[in-house]
């Protein structure tokens, strides 16, 4: 078993008044603290809660026995506790630099040992606990400015530290795990408290320039995809809290960064199997940060072609979703930096479709690709559809702004465009109608069953697509209390020219793949005509087919 700091040595910071004399007390730097350990000694005012840690760690160090352990890692618990309830009373930089000598013993020792041997398990998880321990002093000592900050000092241990860490061998080490999690956590609330610490970890373990990235400039990207959900969480906490205008700027804009982005979607949709998680909330503020900085719109095409969606970019349009669900203060800003490439994204997607729906019948091997854009324009459209009555309900210059985008030529063609091939394509399929006998019946005996039909063909039926088209262009044409007759006759107009009106009588069958489609026709229809002579002529003067 490798030693931590030297036998019988204790922080330099504490100035000891011998039995016989005065000491001699060694200069201190930043990763070695050398004195020897006597009895007597005294702390200088306000250190007096690590004392005892000091003397523990002295005592285990000089026995090396569980019972020494125990009474440490008991002493480390009670100063959590104290700089948990008041961390400003210590001194820092002796307690970092007691800290940063015990974290270099255990890099050193990690680094000579088998940890396959059986002799060695026991005392590597030892060792492992006493760091956990003092990284646990760290983390809650760093709830004050004065301890992040001396961070700063120590960025170089730290660096090692996690390189050390988050090599995968080790990431699922149960003797580490714990370890693990303590030192994401300690990450956490150093950028939490300090700006400076938090830019210098952020291009340390974050997103490292390309020149310089390691193993420690994997480090956050590691820490997300951990196992154990605890230090999973304290990762996403940790973007969360480092988001700052430049820092997102470098998610967004840097291939490492996409990267980070990419394990954070996939880890929302793994949340949202648990709708109470922590970590789906955490990501949902994380997005919404990108939202307000202008970062969503040039993040949704950074992750892929825009005429093919990838799981990323559905995962980033659902946080959109989620969050203006949750109506925000300020929501209605931050949402108009993602407009515009929300909208290009429906009509470049909405054309691609319609050319595959053109072209499926002589080229099959398109299915795949329509069955893609097909999950991907609803929940383009839901967006849409959940900005537009937001909008709709909270009438602002913002909102006005948002329905002015929304209304525009190019949603409305891509919203008729895909609600005429949409229907050409799959024609309405009542719910019921009546079961064809297998066998000749009686007469008294006439089926009665009613059932669902099948497709008659192996194309996609495209379900709920027709309906959520027809749900953009009834809330659009809706005019919200408050608002101008102006812009809405205009969107009526330009629906009516585009032969949207049509389209929207076409619909108000039964559909089974389009629940309560009819109804949703109903209610487009009625707003695409109220106060409108014109339109309401040119429905008047339809004839249906005979």
């Amino acid at each position: 078993m490798h030693p931590l700091p030297d036998r019988d040595a204790v922080p330099s910071h504490l100035t000891r008044t011998g039995r016989g004399g005065s000491d001699v007390v060694e200069k201190t730097t930043a990763c070695q603290v050398s004195t020897q350990w006597r009895t007597g000694w005294k702390s200088p005012p306000g250190s007096f809660v690590m004392d005892d840690v000091y003397r523990a760690w002295a005592t285990w160090e000089k026995e090396r026995t569980q019972e020494a352990q125990q009474v440490l890692l008991e002493r480390a618990a009670v100063a959590c506790a104290q700089f948990r309830a008041c961390p400003t009373e210590h001194d820092a930089p002796a307690v970092w630099a007691w800290a940063m000598r015990v974290v270099h013993a255990w890099l050193d020792y990690e680094g000579r040992i088998d940890p396959r041997q059986e002799d060695v398990r026991e005392a590597r998880a030892q060792h492992a606990d006493v760091v956990r321990a003092t990284l646990g002093i760290l983390r809650n000592a760093s709830l004050s400015d004065a301890y992040a900050c001396q961070a700063l000092a120590h960025t170089d241990t730290l660096a090692q530290l996690c390189a050390m860490c988050v090599a995968y061998e080790r990431m699922s080490e149960p003797a580490l795990l714990v370890m693990i999690r303590v030192l994401t956590q300690l990450l956490v609330n150093l950028v939490t408290r300090h700006e400076a610490v938090r830019d210098t970890l952020w291009t340390l373990l974050a997103v490292p320039p390309p020149h310089e990235a390691g193993v420690a400039g994997e480090t956050i990207l590691r820490l997300l995809a951990s196992a154990d959900d605890r230090t999973s969480l304290a990762a996403h906490v940790f973007l969360l809290n480092s988001a700052a205008p430049h820092t997102c700027h470098s998610l967004v804009h840097t291939a490492h960064g996409r990267r980070i982005l990419q394990v954070v979607l996939a880890s929302y949709d793994a949340a949202l199997v648990h709708e109470a998680s922590d970590t789906l909330h955490v990501i949902l503020a994380l997005t919404s940060r990108l939202c307000a900085h202008g970062h969503w719109g040039p993040l949704l095409q950074a992750l892929g072609p825009t005429e093919d969606m990838n799981a990323s970019q559905l995962a980033l349009v659902r946080t959109l979703i989620d969050n203006m669900h949750m109506k925000e203060e300020g929501a209605s800003a931050s949402m108009i930096a993602c407009l515009e490439p929300l909208v290009g994204m429906v009509t470049d997607l909405s054309r691609a479709t319609t050319q595959c729906l053109a072209t499926i019948q002589a080229d099959p091997a398109q299915v795949p690709r329509l069955v893609r854009a097909h999950v991907g324009l609803l929940a383009l459209l839901e967006a849409v559809h959940v900005m537009a009555l937001h909008a709709q309900e909270t009438p602002s210059n913002e909102s006005a702004r948002i329905l002015a985008v929304m209304r525009s030529s190019d949603m409305i063609h891509a919203c008729i465009e895909l609600l005429r091939e949409a229907r050409a394509f799959v024609p309405p399929r009542p719910p019921f109608q009546p079961a064809a006998p297998a066998v000749q019946a009686d007469a008294h005996e006439r089926p009665s069953q009613l059932h669902t039909p099948q497709p008659d063909d192996d194309r996609p039926g495209l379900p709920y697509l027709k309906r959520t088209a027809l749900q953009v262009l009834g809330t659009l044409a809706f005019r919200a209390q408050g608002t101008s007759w102006d812009d809405v006759h205009a969107f009526q107009d330009r629906v009516r020219e585009a032969g949207g009106l049509i389209e929207v009588l076409s619909l108000t069958q039964l559909d089974e793949l389009n629940p309560y489609i009819r109804e949703h026709a109903i209610f487009a229809l009625r707003n695409l005509l109220d106060r409108n002579p014109t339109s309401q002529d040119h429905v008047a003067q339809l004839r249906p087919h005979t």
